[in-house]
C-alpha cells in the first residue's frame, strides 16, 4: 500500500506545480486562487477526470471566483473573500448565495467563531476549538490541508470540517507560519486529547496535489 504524501505539515501538502498527465496519481487536489490560469485548467482538468478539487477561495476579483468556483467540488472561502465575492452581508447569506450557483460544497472560515458550510441545502455552523492564540499566520493553509487530507484518508465531509478545525486552531497556538504548522501526528494527539473524532480510518492514500503560487 503507497504511504501518505504528508511527512511534513499541512502547509506542505505535496509538490507545486501541474503535470497534467500524472493527476491521475493523486486523491485529491488542493488549489490556491491566485493562479488563475493554473487554478482553472487543474480543476477542469480534475473534474474530467473525477478527481475531487478544494479551492482555497481567498481575496481576489470576483471575475477570478466566477471562473473557478464552478469547477470545484469543494470551495472554502476566507471570511474577507467570500465577502468580497459577494459584496457584503452575513456569512450564511454570502454562503447561501454561492451554494445558489455552484454544484460543489460551499464554506467560510471565520477564525475563532469557527465556519459555516452548506451541506445539502442546509446552513451548518461548526465551532473551532478554543485555544490560547498566539499567532494565526497560515492558520487557513493549515485548515485547507487538513480538509483535503481528511477527505482523502476517507473521512466524512463533516469529520473533515472538524479535523481541520482541530490542526488550524492547534497551529494558532505557535509563533510563526508555514514552518510551525502541525504535523498529523500533533494533529492525532490533540485529537485524541480533545476526544472529537477518529481520524484513523485505515486507508492509504496515493497523495494530495497543492497546485498553489510560489
Amino acid at each position: 500500500m503507497p504511504a501518505p504524501i504528508l511527512e511534513t505539515n499541512f502547509c506542505q501538502v505535496s509538490l507545486i506545480g501541474f503535470r497534467g498527465q500524472k493527476l491521475g496519481k493523486y486523491d485529491i487536489v488542493l488549489v490556491d486562487i491566485r493562479l488563475q490560469d493554473l487554478a482553472s485548467k487543474t480543476l477542469r482538468e480534475c473534474k474530467r477526470r473525477g478527481i475531487p478539487t478544494v479551492l482555497d477561495a481567498d481575496i481576489t476579483s470576483s471575475s477570478v471566483y466566477d471562473g473557478l468556483v464552478v469547477d470545484a467540488d469543494y470551495v472554502i472561502y476566507s471570511r474577507d473573500g467570500i465577502l468580497s465575492h459577494v459584496g457584503g452581508g452575513s456569512l450564511s447569506d454570502a454562503v447561501q448565495s454561492v451554494s445558489e450557483k455552484v454544484s460543489g460544497i460551499v464554506g467560510v472560515t471565520d477564525g475563532a467563531n469557527g465556519s459555516v458550510f452548506c451541506i445539502n441545502g442546509t446552513m451548518t455552523h461548526f465551532a473551532a476549538p478554543a485555544v490560547k492564540v498566539i499567532d494565526t499566520l497560515a492558520a487557513g493553509d493549515v485548515f485547507h490541508g487538513a480538509f483535503a487530507y481528511g477527505l482523502a484518508v476517507g473521512l466524512q465531509l463533516e469529520d473533515a470540517i472538524c479535523l481541520a478545525h482541530m490542526a488550524s486552531s492547534l497551529k494558532c497556538e505557535r509563533f510563526g507560519g508555514a514552518a510551525t504548522a502541525p504535523s498529523i501526528y500533533d494533529v492525532e494527539k490533540f485529537v485524541k486529547e480533545r476526544g472529537r473524532l477518529n481520524i484513523n480510518q485505515g486507508r492509504s492514500i496515493c497523495g494530495i496535489l497543492y497546485v498553489m503560487s510560489c
